[in-house]
């Protein structure tokens, strides 16, 4: 199967689950709306994703029921909508997902002050990552929102080179990196992990160190979402996690750890947010 046939495939399963949020829905009925074998299918899904066809739907559902629960509808209602059975159900699986109850996410919607945030987990270690890619100034940045996350929203990349042929890419990443002493103005990189052993002109290499990071899901769906709505959702996050998750974990004695940048992760239909910490 092609890229595009992968993208294809994605597209029509989304769809029809948002089609029919409230309704069972089985690994063989998407893929006979697919068109492909359930082996295939279940194998292509999992491997274009990174996740089974379980977790998609139930990350869509979630998804779905902050949408209604930001809009004024009854937890009820939102129980209902996302296909469970019981409030409490729903309650225990959107506590997991989001780290606050749905009652306390509809109030803080209400307050203007609701972030679609799932609980960030927190990592131990993990290995030291090597990214190539384009340091771009600040000020070449075409928008005026610099310094905030998915910045490659602003960037226009057709005056950069393009990635080699032959090298690997794992993952898009980007960071903003190297503030100016004087002005403060931050650099942003933005590339791919790779395990590429040169570093083609017109680019350069980042190194990650290892170590402690709260690990945040801003979005299941980036294969689907337009740019925009997956550039708007990494934004929001970054926010949420400064202004909410992160003063709570000081009460867990976890602090910003300012050796190591924040940095943000695109792999396959997710985006990642990595926010390094250190035990204070």
């Amino acid at each position: 199967m092609r890229s595009n046939d992968y993208q294809r495939c994605l597209e029509i399963c989304t769809a029809y689950i948002l089609d029919h949020i409230d309704e069972e829905i089985t690994a063989g009925q998407l893929a006979k709306l697919a068109g492909y074998n359930l082996s295939h299918f279940s194998y292509v899904f999992h491997a274009y994703t990174d996740m089974t066809l379980l977790e998609y739907v139930r990350s869509l559902r979630m998804r779905n029921a902050a949408g209604d629960l930001s809009g004024g509808r009854s937890v009820t209602y939102a129980a209902m909508n996302a296909g469970f059975q019981t409030t409490a159900g729903f309650s225990k699986a959107f506590t997991r997902t989001f780290g606050m109850t749905p009652m306390d996410y509809r109030k803080k919607a209400r307050e203007g002050s609701a972030a679609l945030i799932p609980q960030p987990e927190i990592r131990e270690e993990i290995f030291r990552l090597h990214a190539i890619g384009y340091l771009i100034p600040g000020r070449q940045m075409t928008g005026q929102d610099t310094g905030s996350a998915a910045s490659w929203s602003e960037v226009d990349f057709h005056a950069f080179p393009g990635y080699p042929k032959d090298m690997r890419d794992e993952a898009e990443f980007a960071a903003w990196i190297r503030p100016d002493p004087v002005s403060g103005e931050m650099a942003y990189f933005f590339g791919c992990l790779t395990d590429y052993s040169t570093v083609p002109e017109g680019f350069m290499r980042m190194e990650v160190p290892q170590g402690t990071y709260a690990v945040v899901n801003a979005s299941d769906t980036v294969a689907t979402d337009p740019p925009e709505e997956t550039s708007i959702r990494m934004r929001e996050t970054t926010a949420a996690v400064f202004r909410e998750w992160l003063p709570a974990a000081a009460r867990e004695g976890w602090a910003f750890d300012e050796k190591r940048p924040l940095f943000e992760l695109y792999r396959k239909s997710r985006a990642w947010l990595y926010v390094p910490l250190i035990r204070k």
